[in-house]
């Protein structure tokens, strides 16, 4: 379930095209269906979603039928008492700021080209998928699943698991994994819990995307420098992209 940045013609004929090719999952042509629907309408405003009071299944389907709403008419949506603590949020964003705040040839010494796998730092303009671009101006760190505290049977978890991949971590600020690590697993418990009402918007078992999520996600922190130049000379802060 993708949400790609294209024109809305664009989106248009390649849902079409999409819807066409007889897509073999159950749900795809359901989704395509609220894809095309969202491509042709207006609005004036983001709608938001509470997700906190959804301890029953009535609650549950109220949100759902929200999220499916905001679906079909606008593509996007703000989620509410999402259960995520302020200071968990002030924590990470603090870390990563003092982060990126070191000097480039600290930050280069994780820098995620040099492993076998995407962990770890990205400077400015190392990443383009557009050969238009010089480049995109931010710089990132990657992380994967970790558990905070070490348990026993990590290591067989990630034999188990080829998306469990061995983070890169930096020396200073030694703030940086707890805030980073524990925020990880706050977001994707929300993940994991607006799947399933995903599921239910889409008129599917509740937990029809359970198994489906078996990788476990990456999670990027970004730093976007500030541009002071002319809009003619702005560098493209990040090129488009799908979640």
């Amino acid at each position: 379930m993708k949400l790609t940045c294209l024109s809305l013609s664009d989106r248009r004929r390649i849902l079409t095209q999409r819807m066409n090719d007889k897509a073999s999952s159950p749900c795809v042509s359901k989704m395509l269906l609220v894809e095309i629907a969202a491509s042709s309408g207006a609005f004036d405003s983001i709608p938001i979603v509470n997700i906190g009071h959804t301890s029953t299944t009535e609650e549950r389907a109220a949100s759902a039928r929200q999220i499916r709403d905001a679906c079909m008419n606008v593509e996007f949506c703000y989620i509410r008492n999402h259960g995520i603590p302020e200071k968990m949020i002030d924590r990470v964003l603090s870390a990563m700021t003092a982060y990126f705040s070191l000097r480039i040839e600290m930050k280069m010494k994780l820098y995620h080209r040099e492993g076998a796998n995407y962990r770890g730092y990205a400077p400015v303009l190392d990443s383009n998928i557009d050969s238009e671009n010089k480049g995109v101006l931010f710089e990132g760190f990657v992380i994967s699943r970790e558990e905070v505290i070490f348990e026993e049977n990590d290591d067989k978890e990630a034999n188990a698991d080829t998306t469990i991949i061995p983070n890169l971590w930096p020396s200073e600020p030694a703030a940086v994994r707890e805030a980073f690590v524990n925020y990880y697993h706050a977001a994707v418990s929300i993940r994991n819990a607006l799947f399933r009402l995903f599921a239910l918007a889409l008129d599917l078992p509740e937990t029809y995307f359970d198994d489906k999520n078996k990788n476990l996600p990456t999670m990027r922190g970004h730093q976007y420098p500030p541009q002071a130049g002319s809009e003619e000379e702005y560098i493209l802060g990040i090129n488009a992209h799908a979640e």
